[in-house]
């Protein structure tokens, strides 16, 4: 039987495992944090986030980075250690550079998947990355509206379609400890048979036309009456 666009209880071994530090990522309890300085003045740790949202530095006290981005706890780091032990900062005599090291956890619950339940994931996943782990929607799984719970209020919905027909990830947003991703049952079908290159059951959106699903299914084969 043809399938939808991107049903594949496999969908979990093409999954992408290495995900790079988003620049909107928001250091938290239990990152560690790699501090480097260099120049006249030098100074190197890996520094864990405390359960406060703060790191200690040595000669200069408990700086707050949680809910920073990388930059901005830069910033932040390098404004306290020039204000304190380290001036040479502050000259530019030295450099500092921070980066991520052991990335913490955090516990997300999906639902609607092939393998529905709670998982521990890197704080870098994302909604591809997570449905990816559980195996993509079921076989009843909606495609089009992937629901993001967060706080017990819908965050944003996930339209699956835009990423695989067309790459965009411009939905693909990060998640946050005790996020749920929810997968409803679909709405609707088309299945487009004959003459198309990617013959298949596709699922319905209401502002969508022909022309939309005709892409989905790869566009007219070189045997097809177009009119």
């Amino acid at each position: 039987a043809p399938s939808r666009v991107g049903v594949n209880p496999a969908w979990s071994n093409a999954a992408n495992k290495v995900i790079a530090t988003p620049l909107n990522y928001e250091i938290g309890p239990n990152d560690v944090i790699k501090l480097v300085v260099y120049g006249v003045q030098e100074y190197s740790s890996d520094l864990t986030v405390s359960k406060e949202g703060k790191i200690q530095v040595d000669n200069v006290g408990q700086i707050k980075v949680a809910g920073l981005s990388i930059e901005a706890a830069k910033t932040r780091i390098k404004q306290q250690m020039a204000a304190t032990a380290y001036s040479s900062l502050a000259r530019g005599e030295s450099k500092l550079d921070i980066s991520l090291g052991d990335i913490r956890t955090i516990h997300i619950t999906i639902i609607g998947a092939y393998k529905s339940g709670t998982y521990n994931v890197s704080s870098l996943s994302n909604v591809i990355s997570a449905l990816s782990e559980a195996g993509g929607p079921n076989a009843i799984g909606s495609y089009r509206e992937i629901e993001v719970i967060r706080n017990n209020k819908i965050f944003t919905k996930v339209d699956l379609y835009r990423f695989l027909q067309y790459g965009d990830q411009s939905q693909n947003m990060g998640l946050k400890d005790r996020d749920v991703i929810r997968v409803p049952a679909y709405k609707g079908r088309i299945e487009i048979k004959g003459q198309v290159k990617r013959p298949g059951i596709f699922e319905l959106n209401a502002t969508e036309s022909f022309k939309d699903f005709l892409q989905y299914a790869g566009g007219f084969d070189d045997t097809a009456y177009t009119a």
